[in-house]
């Protein structure tokens, strides 16, 4: 089921575990939670964002949903939302002031080994002002070991430096590689941080 972590601040140290579940971190002066229509659990909207939400440790919920919303988010631990069989997981992390992604920020959203093949999940992060990473940040959103095709991340920003962080978007053969979008354009890509893979 749904873990929620709502104040004024967030800080996980600890491990946080939600299979097929859904993990949300907010600060903000206005949280809603309602029933979501597909019948997985619960949504949560945030109005006016405030304070931060700080992740140093581990959360997962594979086949399920990871999302921290703040005014500012520091991602520097492990998160991981893997895809199940045919449900793919989820991961966002939503800023309205700053994003920063630290050294030993983990992120997958990668297929599992289902025979049948497991795509890749989705990756998105978004700052109404700046977003950061560091050398050592990786986000993985690879296809399933026996097939399935690659994920999606989306890096979004007012004000985007160079992008640090190793992105894996890899697939196996005969399976198309994921996508990836970065906006605004205007930004320096770290050539560095795609070579090793093919998946995009």
């Amino acid at each position: 089921g749904p873990a929620y972590l709502i104040a004024e601040n967030v800080l996980n140290y600890g491990s946080i575990n939600a299979p097929g579940g859904d993990v949300k971190l907010a600060a903000g002066q206005q949280v809603v939670l309602s029933q979501r229509p597909d019948g997985r659990g619960f949504s949560m909207q945030v109005n006016l964002p405030e304070g931060s939400v700080d992740n140093y440790g581990h959360i997962t919920a594979d086949a399920g949903t990871i999302a921290m919303n703040a005014r500012t988010v520091n991602q520097d631990g492990f998160v991981q939302a893997n895809s199940v069989r045919n449900v793919n997981g989820v991961i966002e992390l939503v800023a309205s002031d700053q994003l920063n992604l630290g050294a030993n920020s983990q992120m997958s959203a990668s297929g599992d080994a289902s025979a049948v093949g497991s795509a890749g999940g989705n990756v998105t992060l978004q700052s109404g002002n700046t977003f950061s990473d560091n050398v050592g940040s990786q986000i993985d959103v690879t296809g399933g070991s026996q097939g399935g095709n690659g994920g999606n991340v989306e890096i979004s920003a007012s004000v985007l430096g160079d992008i640090h962080s190793q992105l894996n978007g890899s697939a196996q053969a005969g399976f198309a590689g994921g996508s990836m979008l970065l906006d605004p354009v205007n930004l320096t890509l770290n050539s560095s941080s795609l070579t090793p893979y093919s998946g995009f």
